[in-house]
């Protein structure tokens, strides 16, 4: 599963094809995700599809921005009701 799922957004990103599986290995790695590696997507939990998203936001060395203020906690604590 996992070279199709990075085919796209690796050529997007001008990664050659040759290259897409170790990339693909290696992003799974980093955030854990390999034991889930051939599993539908539609299967992985709401964390592992955060992860998912991140490994395809990371493809190609790309950086990724981790200032989202109030990320990660509920509306009322930040002061929303």
């Amino acid at each position: 599963m996992w070279p199709t799922l990075y085919a796209l957004p690796c050529s997007d990103r001008g990664l050659p094809e040759r290259l897409v599986p170790a990339e693909a290995t290696r992003l799974l790695k980093h955030l854990g995700l390999q034991e889930y590696a051939n599993r539908a997507s539609g299967s992985y939990s709401g964390g592992n599809r955060r992860k998912l998203s991140v490994a395809v936001a990371l493809v190609g060395g790309a950086e990724v921005s981790q200032n989202c203020s109030g990320a990660g906690r509920a509306s009322t604590s930040r002061g929303r009701t």
